[in-house]
């Protein structure tokens, strides 16, 4: 997947994903055809930070945003298992949207629904995650969509490049509102196949992957006992304040991680299979059918319901690593 990693001499604009040249003697001035203006530091560190993508997919209330935040919240707090390891706010944007993680997110105040907006209009937010375990430094690319843009067949990608030009996405799904609104989850993988297709992309060839993350997962009243568990005991969640635990999170443990990982995305698939879980069997087989390489996640972002809470409440993020894990994992086989 040579084509969103660019050539030497060209790097790839993390806004629209077109291929960019680089003047050495004019770094800063590169700016992309979609007219952003690519910061100086993504020039400079691309080649030894290839970015790693985050393409969010799901309806509105899935908690994407929310996800994306505590996600960030984690990598700021990276050093705590990885002493070598730091995250770096790209943009002004991210230095200050950091300063909104270290106060309102810790104390229990999320996000509100993310505004519709065109490609041009939407913020990028880059963050520089050096010396991982596993997989070195990369950039970590977000843009935010707001999720009406995922509400219907006729899927807006143009104003969605991510979704169209990097072979991961990662897919959030929310049951408990879900079925509060009558979906199931075979509409939302449809939705998502038939954009692609609407686009022209070939899926039995296109060889693409979904991360599946079952959001909110702590009100899901039918998960099982053991992937219950597997929720409520995160060790990585005591990284951020105010405990902020240090442990050291060797090779070896990783290792065992994502072979863990791997065992619990194959549980929830069978609990999909053979459970209650509106669409799941349907939904299961139009994944399998298309050629999409599919892995599956439980997380919750805050640990509670926060809807019925409009106090300060003490977060309690499980698994929130654990799809960002798995885009590393696929991303990293695309270079």
């Amino acid at each position: 997947m040579l084509g969103i990693f660019g050539r030497r001499g060209t790097i790839v604009c993390p806004r629209c994903l077109s291929k960019v040249s680089v003047d050495p003697n004019k770094p800063k001035e590169t700016r992309c055809t979609c007219d952003y203006l690519i910061p100086m530091m993504y020039v400079r560190d691309y080649p030894q930070a290839m970015p790693v993508y985050i393409q969010m997919f799901g309806w509105s209330k899935a908690g994407k945003s929310t996800w994306l935040d505590m996600l960030r919240l984690h990598l700021y707090n990276i050093e705590n298992v990885w002493p070598e390891s730091f995250t770096d706010a790209v943009t002004q944007i991210d230095i200050d949207h950091k300063q909104i993680l270290r106060t309102e997110r810790l104390q229990g105040r999320m996000p509100g629904a993310t505004p519709k907006k065109d490609r041009d209009q939407n913020q990028v937010y880059l963050n520089l995650v050096k010396h991982m375990q596993r997989w070195g430094s990369r950039f970590l690319v977000i843009v935010d969509h707001a999720g009406e843009m995922f509400e219907k067949l006729d899927v807006p990608v143009k104003e969605i490049p991510f979704l169209v030009g990097t072979p991961t996405a990662i897919m959030l799904v929310c049951l408990p509102d879900m079925y509060a609104t009558g979906k199931t989850f075979y509409e939302v993988v449809q939705i998502y196949v038939r954009a692609l297709e609407n686009y022209g992309v070939n899926l039995k060839k296109a060889n693409r992957r979904l991360v599946i993350v079952f959001s909110k997962a702590d009100l899901i009243t039918s998960l099982p006992a053991n992937l219950r568990e597997y929720l409520e005991t995160d060790d990585l969640a005591s990284i951020l304040p105010p405990y902020s635990d240090r442990f050291e999170f060797t090779d070896m443990m990783l290792a065992e991680y994502l072979e863990r990982m791997a065992r619990v995305s194959d549980a929830i698939r069978n609990w999909v299979d053979t459970s209650s879980v509106e669409g799941g069997r349907s939904g299961l087989s139009l994944l399998k059918e298309n050629n999409i390489d599919a892995r599956f996640v439980i997380m919750s972002s805050t640990g509670q319901d926060m809807s019925t809470d409009g106090g300060k409440v003490e977060l309690k993020p499980r698994r929130v690593l654990d799809p960002f894990f798995w885009a590393l994992e696929f991303q990293s086989r695309d270079r």
